[in-house]
């Protein structure tokens, strides 16, 4: 591919499309396999794809125009397969590769409606048509191929791409000429809409203005019921494309069999104005990424009986930003099957992802793999291993257990005890959880501590008025930092006097939460390290929204030792990469976490270990630090796993020994 890619470079063409057509001309010569081409299709808008991304790095926004290369994915083989068999092969009840289901509903139909509101090259429609060849040849159907085309329904912005996937269909069936149902959105011409207002079609009137508008919205438009209507203005379409755009709006006025997709991935940072525009207005509780907004239309162009099949990131399954997505789901559909991947498992997508099925019928219980804990490189065969028998990676579980997470996570892998652990009372009961400053100019502001002289600084200040009446002008400042635990990473001072904080509360995010400002606290670093999470004590400084910090709220029993021991246990870590798999550790997921109140001789151990360890972390900083310290921290964070461990009854999913690597010690602990 590359190298027909480096031919077409080398020649001269007038225009870009005809550089295009060569290209894919001579794919289609050299190439037989219709993922292989369609893989060859991405490819050929790699270059500008990367400068969006780029553009984007730098929060530009991605113009329509430009909207069908920046989301537009190629899925590979084994995933468009493993969807499809557990969707349309769900639905057939038919023996396939990927397919698991105890609960598959066989549907004796002779006319099946499958669409992809996403279509591209049309990869899912591709299988789509092995999988109902296969199925009408074992029921003897005759004339097949016309049989399937007409079974096969696309909508896309991108006409190249429609171009292509249609090629491949017939090049599939080996039937030329056909009049398929795969369509790219277009311009409404001014004719049909002079129709349209001559007839008095108000609802169609008022739908192509939307369309019009919002063109790149693509198949998340909704025509409403325009049945009776569109019968009308179909007696008056004459022309090859105004019937285009008649077809268009009964496929999405249509319900259907199967939807299967791979829908656009584009976070709402990214959205041109108008496109943001209709989203947040037309798909509100989904708005923050496309591919959210697309499951819900998936969902709405489903039959009672129908499947969805498909491929996004899999944040939808944790962040509280898909709440409502997670809710709809988990209330109103059934997750029938549902596949984690792991970082790289897709390597056309920056992202990681999830495969799902969805239907409006709830299974008794659904079948989930997780495969975060492999290779990228042996996922497809170990999701191979898990249709074929259950695996330690793989579960069952019923949906409503994801009612009593926090907003709806879909935690699935977990015990049941993990889970009913949840009925307690959260963190944020007892701690008040913040977020810091956000300076606007660290370069103004800011100083590594040893490039200041420590008379200018307020090593003990209590209050804003404390440090004032010191006369100092650097406050000490918590900033985040390298993955760090029970104390360190003072790092940083801010200027902090009067003049200064007059500029601070000017800019950047205004000085939050300055009424905590030098009090006692717990901090911790925003990017944790591979998955392990460590918080320090801290007092006597200012906070970085990098180094958000929790504070002891009034009336509480415990003192913060103790919520310390918590948040450095793996019990914490355990809890908190179920909430948020993801190397971020968001000031929501801290709040959300169960705590379990220890009884008075526990915490009183706790407050001692964890003294301990801070005054061990604290002489490793200063360099004062004594042969055995790291024996000794690690055999405190040993028993402080061991008692978290017992209260929360997780012994059969953790253990309480420490790595080595988690000592975080200064020349021995995982300082990444």
């Amino acid at each position: 591919m590359k190298k027909i890619l480096s031919e077409i470079d080398q020649e001269k063409h007038s225009h870009a499309d005809a550089v295009f057509d060569k290209y894919m001309q001579r794919v289609f010569e050299r190439l037989d396999d219709e993922f292989e081409i369609s893989e060859a299709f991405y490819l050929f808008n790699a270059k500008k794809r990367l400068i969006i991304n780029k553009h984007k790095q730098k929060r530009k926004r991605v113009a329509a125009r430009d909207l069908h290369i920046a989301t537009q994915f190629f899925t590979p083989r084994w995933l468009v397969e493993y969807v499809t068999d557990n969707s349309l092969g769900s639905f057939l009840g038919i023996p396939l590769k990927f397919f698991h289901g105890d609960e598959s509903t066989i549907i004796p139909k002779d006319d099946i409606k499958i669409i992809d509101p996403a279509v591209g090259t049309g990869n899912m429609l591709i299988y789509a048509y092995e999988l109902l060849e296969k199925y009408y040849r074992q029921k003897g159907v005759q004339n097949i191929p016309p049989k399937i085309l007409s079974s096969l329904y696309g909508l896309d912005i991108d006409k190249k791409a429609v171009q292509v996937a249609k090629k491949l269909l017939e090049k599939k069936s080996g039937l030329k000429g056909f009049e398929f149902n795969i369509y790219a959105f277009e311009d409404i011409p001014n004719r049909l809409l002079e129709k349209v207002k001559r007839f008095n079609l108000k609802k169609l009137c008022s739908f192509f203005t939307l369309w019009q508008s919002y063109k790149e919205a693509g198949s998340l438009l909704r025509p409403g019921d325009v049945q009776a209507e569109l019968k009308i203005l179909e007696k008056h379409a004459h022309t090859r494309q105004e019937k285009t755009i008649i077809e268009i709006v009964k496929i999405l006025s249509s319900k259907f069999d199967i939807v299967l997709m791979n829908p656009p991935y584009l976070s709402s940072g990214d959205y041109a104005p108008n496109l943001k525009e209709f989203v947040y207005k037309e798909y509100k509780d989904h708005k923050r990424d496309l591919f959210a907004c697309f499951i819900k239309r998936g969902c709405e162009f489903l039959n009672q009986d129908g499947f969805l099949g498909a491929v996004c990131p899999y944040n939808w399954m944790f962040i509280k930003t898909f709440t409502k997505t997670r809710e709809y789901i988990i209330k109103e559909k059934g997750i029938y099957n549902l596949m984690q991947l792991t970082a790289g498992g897709y390597d056309k997508a920056v992202v990681y992802l999830s495969a799902f099925v969805l239907s409006n019928q709830k299974p008794r219980e659904g079948y989930y793999i997780r495969l975060t804990d492999f290779k990228a490189k042996d996922q497809q065969k170990y999701a191979l291993k898990a249709v074929e028998k259950p695996q330690s990676y793989t579960y069952k579980r019923n949906q409503d257990i994801f009612l009593q997470t926090p907003n709806y996570a879909i935690i699935y892998w977990t015990s049941q005890k993990f889970l009913d652990n949840f009925r307690y009372k959260r963190l944020d009961e007892y701690l008040l959880i913040r977020q810091g400053m956000a300076t606007g100019d660290n370069k103004s502001f800011l100083r590594k501590i040893d490039e200041v002289d420590k008379d200018l600084i307020a090593f003990d200040a209590e209050s804003i008025e404390d440090f004032d009446k010191s006369g100092k002008l650097y406050a000490l400042y918590n900033k985040g930092g390298r993955y760090r635990k029970w104390w360190g990473n003072q790092d940083y001072v801010i200027k902090f006097d009067k003049a200064s904080r007059e500029i601070l509360a000017k800019q950047g995010n205004k000085m939050p939460s300055k009424e905590l400002y030098f009090k006692e606290c717990i901090t911790w670093t925003l990017v944790s390290s591979k998955g392990h999470f460590g918080a320090r004590y801290s007092k006597n400084a200012v906070f970085d929204v990098g180094g958000s910090c929790a504070f002891l709220r009034d009336g509480i029993k415990f003192d913060i030792f103790v919520f310390l021991g918590f948040l450095c246990s793996k019990v914490a870590t355990y809890y908190l990469n179920a909430l948020n798999p993801t190397l971020n550790a968001q000031v929501g997921d801290i709040k959300n976490l169960p705590f379990i109140e220890p009884d008075t001789q526990m915490a009183v151990e706790i407050t001692k270990l964890v003294k301990e360890n801070i005054e061990l972390s604290k002489a490793d900083w200063y360099n004062r630090g004594k042969k055995g310290d790291f024996e000794k921290i690690k055999c405190n964070e040993t028993r402080l796993n061991q008692i978290f461990i017992e209260l929360y009854s997780l012994h059969e999913e953790l253990d309480c020994q420490v790595e080595d690597r988690l000592i975080t010690l200064k020349g021995v602990g995982n300082e990444e």
